[in-house]
């Protein structure tokens, strides 16, 4: 699956684009403390269909409880809904590795439906709370059960306990411009050029190179399929990496699935790149630009590092903007 590491003490920071939050429980319907504390209070409306779901049988170790009415949510600006979890039947439990185990496989089993293919799931190292699970061994079994579908998988990790600094790079632009041959090569000037000057990073720096499965300048970069024919991929060829390509999820956004996976995107990446030539539809990177620095002004005001944006084309920023740079001939494969 597009598997996305998020290190970062609050997991919610990322719920505005997610479609689902897993919420790890325990079967006797008590919310008391952790995690399952917090979705209480922000998510009230969840508490009786979970106990009601813990007292039937319905929810037991092996299963899990989809939550998608978004009237469950307090707050009416989130159109997340929720996956119960569970990971212990006792809140004094430990949690089991078998029980981690059969949950993911049920987990899985769930994002393999047609509805939830694409959907975003933002998911905790489930049972590693107050020391009782091992990242070693939590992380292998996601990847095993979750690692190769489609859905979108955010994985928040506390900084505490993994050494991973994890940068993503979002690659977005028009699905007509990148078809030609010259157009690639274009394509591929920009982006190295933006990334020598702008990010100071190379593309097989990144962790992973994310892009939404259009055709043209994302087909060429990363595909339009999650793991196929990823190795005439520019992200393949240049790094040896899978490329992240996230669609759409229709399913569940409806219309707004477009304008949800673009926000999904700019979420992603710790350095995005839009290429909007003039000439072409550049709505889709319109209104990713317009997210992306509005989510930098609320990232600032909250003291976070805002994502760095390069813009080529229409509204360039200046490394590229060639009324201001002018390369030496031979320079930009025209």
């Amino acid at each position: 699956m597009p598997l996305i590491h998020r290190v970062t003490e609050d997991m919610f920071e990322f719920a505005e684009v997610m479609d689902f939050m897993v919420n790890p429980v325990n079967l006797l319907g008590v919310s008391g403390a952790g995690l399952a504390l917090v979705f209480r209070n922000k998510v009230p409306g969840h508490i009786e269909p979970y106990r009601a779901a813990c007292k039937s049988g319905e929810l037991r170790v092996g299963t899990v409880q989809v939550l998608d009415d978004l009237e469950l949510v307090l707050d009416t600006n989130q159109n997340w809904g929720m996956i119960n979890f569970p990971t212990k039947r006792h809140y004094q439990d430990t949690s089991d590795q078998g029980d981690i185990k059969r949950g993911l496989m049920a987990l899985r089993e769930l994002l393999s439906e047609e509805r939830y293919r694409y959907a975003a799931v933002g998911m905790p190292m489930l049972g590693c709370g107050c020391g009782m699970q091992d990242y070693e061994i939590v992380y292998p079994m996601m990847i095993e059960y979750l690692g190769d579908l489609e859905a979108t998988v955010f994985l928040s990790m506390s900084p505490s306990k993994t050494p991973m600094k994890p940068r993503y790079l979002t690659i977005a632009g028009p699905p007509t411009y990148g078809v030609t041959e010259e157009e690639q090569t274009k394509i591929e000037w920009i982006i190295d050029q933006y990334l020598e000057r702008k990010m100071e990073m190379k593309l097989e720096d990144y962790t992973g190179v994310a892009v939404g499965g259009y055709p043209g300048v994302e087909a060429f970069v990363g595909g339009t399929d999650f793991m196929k024919d990823e190795q005439s991929t520019l992200v393949y060829r240049r790094t040896g990496k899978t490329p992240l390509v996230i669609k759409p999820n229709k399913a569940r956004n409806g219309i707004g699935a477009s304008l949800h996976q673009g926000n999904l995107l700019g979420e992603i990446g710790d350095d995005i790149i839009l290429i909007k030539p003039k000439g072409h539809n550049n709505n889709r990177m319109s209104a990713m630009q317009a997210w992306i620095l509005n989510n930098n002004d609320e990232r600032e005001r909250e003291g976070l590092l805002p994502r760095r944006l390069a813009v080529y084309g229409d509204v360039s920023t200046d490394v590229l903007n060639e009324d201001m740079f002018l390369p030496s001939a031979g320079d930009i494969p025209y």
